[in-house]
């Protein structure tokens, strides 16, 4: 907030979209109809973070099948494959590290671009599903994985470029804050992707989607980072 001027509200407005995203997905845990004046006026938790800026507690599981290409056929008529993924863990300790910077999800975005062939993600990814426990991340996360510049999150949310009928949908499926189990939430992400891609998501199904990024992230302030790109 100080070094790039992300506001409250702009969080609050990642809370409303996902929240209200959530009520396509019969998999959320808690669909809400909010406004940003709900959000700000939510119990404070630890300034300025406020209780609807965080994730509900979640139980759940996730299961995958990964194959090679020629199982892949056999085992179903609408595969999606595995374009990209890498990982990366920053230093231990929060204190060492520049959390505005975000420096490992940096790495691990670039070397999954690499290996899938993306030079310009905000162009050619189609849709987004970002690990995010509190509503900063969204934001925050967006700029590490080079979706948009340092400090322009908050206004592309605001802006609605990231809704569900935007240019670059983030979290049509209502996201990590709309409730998902944190230890698996990460794969979680890249099974909505999968969904999205081979048409089967519904009514939040983003229309002629063929390139998905999915992101996860654990450890104390965004030690670790994971991200998968998917093609249909």
């Amino acid at each position: 907030m100080q070094k790039y001027g992300i506001t409250e509200e702009q969080c609050a407005e990642v809370v409303v979209k996902n929240r209200g995203n959530a009520f396509n997905n019969p998999y959320a845990q808690e669909a809400l109809k909010l406004t940003v004046d709900d959000v700000m006026k939510s119990d404070m938790l630890s300034l300025p973070i406020k209780a609807l800026d965080r994730k509900p507690v979640s139980d759940g599981a996730c299961v995958m099948i990964l194959a090679r290409e020629d199982i892949a056929k056999d085992l179903t008529s609408n595969p999606v494959w595995v374009a990209g993924v890498a990982n990366c863990y920053d230093s231990h300790y929060p204190g060492d590290r520049d959390l505005f910077e975000c420096k490992s999800l940096q790495i691990a975005a670039q070397k999954a671009y690499e290996m899938a062939g993306i030079t310009n993600p905000r162009e050619e990814i189609d849709l987004a599903e970002i690990s995010e426990e509190f509503s900063y991340q969204e934001p925050l996360w967006m700029e590490g994985l080079g979706l948009c510049k340092r400090g322009e999150g908050g206004s592309l949310i605001q802006d609605g470029i990231t809704r569900i009928d935007g240019d670059l949908p983030i979290n049509a499926s209502g996201g990590i804050l709309s409730g998902n189990p944190s230890q698996v939430a990460g794969l979680i992400r890249v099974a909505e992707a999968y969904l999205q891609l081979s048409g089967q998501a519904g009514q939040r199904q983003i229309a002629g989607a063929e390139k998905a990024l999915a992101h996860g992230c654990y450890g104390a302030g965004g030690q670790s980072h994971s991200v998968v790109v998917l093609n249909r």
